[in-house]
């Protein structure tokens, strides 16, 4: 494989696992999930649907499944916390940037998608506890241009903007 390959390998692995998932500004929602969930949840509390944005690229968090559902480990929890706590929800599918743009400018209620809590963002918004520790990794195809850090110098790199991944990327650029 290319180095490029090699890259993309990188990429998506680092992209991927370095989130730490949590909802952020709890303010409760409710999922395009099925209508037991939904009708249950607004017998328990007021008639307010809150609107979450999501991103559902991010398998096995959320993502939708071959028959256009929102599915995954985030969209179960949110379900859950719904049901619990009684309130139904709108889980609209934007994109990561698009869905905390929606959230700043009170399109939404609530995201939740794979984020990094980090001290800038505490500042902004209101996370959940964390229930996914995450890490920063990097692969590479085997018999390939890269096999090291050092291999990647002087090569072109690309991170999802926002992540724990291109916090790393860009905080060793130089080195």
């Amino acid at each position: 494989m290319s180095a490029s390959v090699s890259r993309r390998t990188f990429l998506g692995i680092a992209g991927g696992a370095a989130s730490v998932l949590g909802l952020v500004a709890c303010g409760g929602n409710d999922a395009a999930t099925s209508g037991d969930d939904a009708s249950a949840a607004s017998n328990d509390s007021s008639d307010k649907t809150y609107i979450v944005a999501t991103d559902t690229t991010f398998a096995p968090f959320e993502f939708t499944n071959d028959a256009n559902e929102f599915v995954g480990i985030d969209v179960d929890i949110l379900a859950a916390i719904a049901a619990d706590q009684g309130f139904t929800y709108e889980l609209n599918s934007l994109g990561f940037d698009a869905a905390v743009a929606a959230l700043e400018s009170n399109q939404a209620d609530a995201v939740i998608a794979g984020m990094s809590i980090t001290e800038e963002r505490q500042e902004k918004y209101d996370f959940s506890d964390p229930y996914y520790d995450s890490y920063v990794c990097a692969a590479a195809a085997e018999g390939g241009d890269v096999s090291s850090l050092e291999n990647l110098n002087g090569m072109t790199v690309a991170c999802k903007t926002g992540t724990q991944s291109a916090s790393w990327a860009e905080s060793i650029a130089e080195e």
